[in-house]
This record gives structure tokens, sequence and C-alpha cells, in this order.
């Protein structure tokens, strides 16, 4: 198997149990994901686990225990330190990503500078002005780390200058609707926009609802589940699929 593009999330988590997921012989991958990663995450089943195989693949499969795979698995249970199989209906093709600024670019290495950041530089003043505002309003500050508004800033959930995505998911132009951010600490904007944590679509990572938000729309969570398979794609699966790579 070839090297990973990206430090893998069980790498960051040494000395804890882990599962592993294999779907080889359908395609070439095994992932290997802390216990402590599910269970601290709020959704501690073998649903999220095979949520998140899922995210591997464009085609639907199943979760199966490796050494019994024909029986049904409880997927209500707590995982368990063992191996696994994701076992497709017919065939696999690994999902495209990560993607970095462009459809066409892998997410880099690391990201010294955020992304969100960059992307300032190219918003209206005024948008973005409004934009930070209704956030503000909405949220207060940065509901994860408990760090009040004047400390945070108005992050987008999909970077702005990503307008296909946007396109894609919602079918708007317009970038600037508070449901399409959140308000973020600093010191949790550049991990963010580095993938390194996400939102899951359940809000996966705290307890999150409609009920955390004061009034307005609450995040978008096509948005949130895109980010959230970038994610998992840089750092769970940790390899880059389907962009040309010139050789160094």
């Amino acid at each position: 198997m070839s090297h990973p593009d990206y430090q893998p999330l069980h790498e960051w988590w040494p000395g804890t149990d882990k599962l592993s997921i294999s779907l080889s012989p359908f395609v070439e991958l095994e992932v290997k994901v802390p216990l402590d990663f599910i269970a601290r995450g709020g959704q501690n089943t073998l649903a999220f686990v095979q949520h998140i195989a899922q995210h591997l693949v464009n085609e639907p499969g199943s979760l199966r225990l490796a050494a019994d795979v024909e029986a049904d698995l409880d997927l209500e249970a707590a995982p368990e330190a063992a191996e696994y199989l994701f076992l497709p209906k017919g065939t696999f093709t690994q999902t495209r990503g990560p993607e970095g600024e462009s459809r066409s670019e892998p997410a880099p290495v690391s990201a010294d500078v955020a992304s969100s950041e960059i992307n300032n530089s190219t918003r209206s003043l005024t948008q973005q002005s409004e934009f930070r505002k209704l956030v503000m309003m909405r949220d207060g500050g940065d509901l994860f780390a408990n760090v009040s508004g004047l400390h945070c800033e108005a992050v987008h959930l999909v970077p702005a200058s990503r307008p296909d995505i946007y396109k894609d998911l919602l079918d708007v132009s317009y970038r600037y609707d508070v449901s399409f951010g959140l308000a973020m600490s600093k010191l949790h904007q550049g991990p963010y926009d580095d993938y390194k944590w996400s939102i899951h679509c359940q809000y996966h990572g705290r307890s999150f609802s409609k009920a955390d938000v004061r009034f307005l729309d609450p995040p978008k969570p096509e948005l949130c589940a895109w980010h959230y398979r970038q994610a998992v794609l840089k750092y769970i699966r940790a390899r880059r699929i389907g962009f040309e790579i010139e050789a160094p």
C-alpha cells in the first residue's frame, strides 16, 4: 500500500485503541480510527463508523465484522477495537478529494495561512461586514470553545472562494447568508480551514443543535457535510484521489 499523502488521524492518538476498516479486495484501502475519537464525538455507534466508511467511496456499502462477514451488525452498538470490512453492493470507486482552493487542486499537506484569511482579500468588505454582524448576532461567539464574539471571526463553512460548491449544493451564487457561516475563535479558524476539525452533518464533535443558535438560520447541513467529507478524506483516508499531481 502506498505511503499516505497526509498524516493519518490515528497517528495523532498514540497509545489508544483503534478499529480498522478495510475495503480490500474491492479497493486497496484500509483506514484506522481511534475509539476515543469516535466516543468523544457524541455518536459512539457503529452507524457512525459506517458513515465514515461511506465517505471513502462513491457507491453504497455496508459495514461487517471481518471475523463474521455474514452477520448483520447492530449499528446502534458501540464500536470495538476490531477489524471491520466495508462491503459493496456492486463495485467501489474511491471518492475524489480532498479538495483545496479549487476543484482541480488537492488540499495542501498543511495550511500555514488559513484559507479564509487569504479569501478575505477578495471579498466585498460590505458583504463580509454584514455577514459577520449576522453570524455574531446568531452565535454570540464560538459555541465549541465558549469564546466571546470579540475574539471570534465569522468563518464560511465552505470557503467563499469556492462558488462552485455553493452552486452545486445549494444552487446559489450569493455566499454571505448567515446560514453559510459560523463564529469561530481564531485558534479554531486555521485548523478548520486545514480540515483538522469539522462539523459532522449531525454536528459531530459536540452536541450542537438548532437550539444552540439564538435566532436566524442555523448552519447549512449541506455545507457542513461537504467540509466534513474533505476532513475524512484528508485525515482518515490520508490520500488524495482524482488529481493529476506533477512528479517532483
